[in-house]
């Protein structure tokens, strides 16, 4: 990627930013400190949405060109087709800025109306990432069996969700299933090492 000179940008009258921080030009008063706060929390929230539609613009308009982009963003690749499924799925429609990014996450391997479904009663009952999960698990009768109730096993829940996402990501169904045995492999010896088979 060519280097790229970010512009300052001011926040209110009080503030410029750059590319690494922020600085005050001179003292603000309570009311335009709040502003600039709200108005920073609101560019943090909005940023892995805008960076997924550049990115799923930038695959579709410049091929080959999008892919050297991306490898030189300095951006973990996994984050960043994460953030490109989560865009390309949930319509700009859908989403709702009452709700995280990781909110649009869970849905996004979901067909449109039941996405719309999800995030409506997320948003309307201030439901939290973990609330959201266990309300779609509970509807389709997913059993996690012992994961929850093992000590720890909110922790497993997230990073079963984690994987179910990247394998979401992967091109083609021969990519997944290699991924998902490739997973079955290193539980299996994982399952070895904590005493599940002598």
């Amino acid at each position: 990627m060519s280097e790229t000179k970010i512009d300052a940008l001011s926040i209110g009258a009080k503030y410029q930013t750059s590319a690494v921080g922020l600085v005050a030009k001179g003292k603000a008063t309570y009311g335009q400190w709040e502003v600039a706060l709200s108005v920073a929390c609101g560019i943090a929230k909005s940023c892995p949405y805008w960076v997924g539609d550049l990115l799923c613009l930038g695959e579709s308009t410049y091929g080959e060109m999008y892919s050297q982009a991306l490898n030189d963003t300095g951006f973990d690749p996994g984050y960043l087709r994460n953030l490109k499924y989560v865009c390309s799925r949930v319509e700009l429609s859908l989403r709702s800025d009452k709700l995280t990014f990781s909110h649009h996450t869970l849905v996004a391997p979901c067909d449109p109306a039941d996405q719309k479904k999800w995030l409506t009663l997320a948003a309307n009952n201030h439901w939290t990432v973990k609330e959201l999960r266990e309300a779609m698990q509970a509807e389709n009768g997913e059993d996690q069996g012992d994961v929850e109730d093992s000590e720890g096993g909110d922790d497993l829940v997230e990073v079963m969700h984690d994987i179910e996402v990247y394998l979401n990501t992967l091109e083609s169904d021969s990519e997944r299933l290699a991924a998902v045995k490739g997973l079955e492999r290193r539980m299996k010896k994982l399952e070895k090492r904590y005493g599940g088979a002598s």
